[in-house]
């Protein structure tokens, strides 16, 4: 994503959070730039929290899952911001998902239309705001930014997770928030199209995670995205570029994603007074 991609972007949903609840979720300060005494509370409160993944048994091919914590947790304060990830509220939610356990797809009609940053957001909003242990996966094999976003290894991830016995996800600045990158070996196409294995994946997560969130690659081409496994997710969030794409790309992303459980759109790059 180039800067000012980002600087133009405004995500939009029906309110802020802000307006829904009591307080503002504000903005998180690196772990590096607290106070100590602070730190070491946050520390131990995190120790006492910590998902013990380590042990944790998968029904997908990886029989074990670890965690990868950063030396300096960071993000990318560009992409992740309280005006963007403020914007999304758990009350858009049917009342009758509210408390289930969640893979939500996030694509759009076609590249650079905003997609990873709508996904980033919408991660940390359940994560940070909601409280909700999320994970992140990246799927975007076109180009993957995910790790770049939140400051972690490329590496090892869903890619050598498909030929090892055990999956590696990366801690991120949120206690919430996991990161399982796309790996290093984009060339191994039968891990990103293999529906039954990352279907497995996904439903093995969800016995420690409220959500997971899929950054998928854009629909078009069509031969990139992975329609099989978008009509096996528990939704598919579609951002549409309020700059730039046609009705005719909306109404051809819609064809393509008839059999998929469609959650609606997030307008992207919309101005204020429109």
């Amino acid at each position: 994503m180039r800067t000012s991609d980002i600087q133009s972007t405004n995500v939009l949903s029906n309110r802020p959070l802000s307006q829904d609840q009591d307080h503002d979720l504000g903005e998180v300060q690196p772990k590096s730039q607290r106070g100590d005494v602070e730190l070491e509370q946050e520390q131990s409160q995190e120790q006492h929290n910590e998902p013990r993944l380590e042990q944790y048994s998968m029904l997908a091919s990886p029989s074990m899952v670890h965690i990868m914590h950063p030396q300096v947790p960071a993000y990318d304060t560009r992409i992740i911001h309280p005006r963007f990830y403020n914007r999304f509220s758990m009350r858009q939610f049917p009342m009758s998902l509210q408390k289930t356990k969640l893979a939500i797809g996030v694509t759009s009609a076609g590249r650079k239309e905003g997609k990873t940053m709508v996904a980033a957001n919408l991660a940390v909003s359940l994560s940070h705001g909601y409280r909700h242990k999320t994970a992140i996966i990246d799927l975007s094999t076109s180009n993957p930014e995910l790790h770049r976003i939140f400051h972690v290894n490329q590496g090892p991830g869903i890619s050598e997770a498909f030929r090892n016995d055990h999956l590696e996800l990366s801690a991120t600045a949120f206690p919430e928030l996991f990161v399982l990158p796309v790996g290093f070996d984009l060339t191994r196409e039968d891990s990103f199209q293999n529906v039954i294995w990352v279907t497995e994946l996904i439903d093995s997560l969800k016995r420690y995670f409220d959500f997971i969130i899929i950054d998928m690659n854009s629909v078009f081409p069509s031969e990139q995205f992975p329609l099989m496994l978008a009509g096996e997710l528990d939704g598919i969030l579609s951002v549409v570029d309020a700059s730039k794409t046609s009705k005719h790309a909306v109404r051809r992303l819609n064809r393509q994603l008839k059999g998929a459980a469609r959650m609606g759109f997030v307008l992207n790059r919309i101005k204020e007074n429109e």
